[in-house]
């Protein structure tokens, strides 16, 4: 579970996630940070700012080219839909589930990448020999 949501404004779509670790982290003119009250999870916010309603209210009221802005006021301004407590635990819980298993996939990807890599450099160096 994340104690706050950081949503970097500096790139488009490049949204963050501050864990507890990180909150001693410093926040400066082109990052935001909502912290939600105590009534609301951090997690749910994270992934409704992430939804394709949210993304392109936030496309359509950015300005500037390099690099975009929005304001504080204009993301305040962003109305989201708020379900049950109940309700917000089980989409956020299925939505952590997906990101735990893509996270997972992804990891396994680079390692078995960094295998190809180290084994084709075993074979062009010599150290492994192929018989056919």
């Amino acid at each position: 579970m994340v104690d706050s949501v950081c949503i970097p404004t500096q790139e488009r779509g490049n949204e963050g996630k501050v864990d507890t670790q990180d909150a001693g982290a410093l926040l400066n003119q082109r990052v935001g940070r909502l912290k939600p009250n105590k009534d609301m999870a951090s997690d749910f916010i994270y992934y409704q700012f992430q939804s394709k309603y949210v993304t392109g209210v936030i496309e359509k009221i950015i300005f500037g080219t390099d690099p975009p802005n929005i304001s504080g006021q204009q993301i305040e301004s962003i109305k989201i839909a708020i379900s049950s407590e109940e309700e917000r635990q089980v989409m956020t819980g299925v939505l952590c589930s997906i990101d735990k298993n893509i996270e997972e996939k992804q990891r396994k990807f680079q390692q078995t990448k960094s295998l190809k890599k180290s084994l084709m450099q075993d074979l062009l160096t010599g150290k492994k020999r192929v018989s056919v």
